[in-house]
């Protein structure tokens, strides 16, 4: 929202394009990522091969978003 308020829904947009970007990027291809409304994200991973994967992925979705956006 506070990129809307500030910046415009254009470049709003632009981020959310690029977050869901980033996290795709995280994922396996049997894997979907999906936007909810708003700015929130849901990840689906089919048959992961336990907690360990799961939460690497996690992590790699977690360090890909944090980066700057510029």
């Amino acid at each position: 929202r506070a990129v809307n308020d500030g910046l415009g829904m254009a470049i709003g947009d632009q981020v959310l394009a690029l977050v869901a970007e980033r996290i795709h990027g995280c994922l396996r291809i049997s894997d979907v990522a999906a936007r909810f409304g708003g700015d929130a994200f849901a990840v689906l991973l089919v048959r992961p091969d336990g907690s360990r994967q799961m939460e690497a992925i996690a992590r790699r979705i977690l360090t890909a978003i944090k980066d700057p956006i510029r």
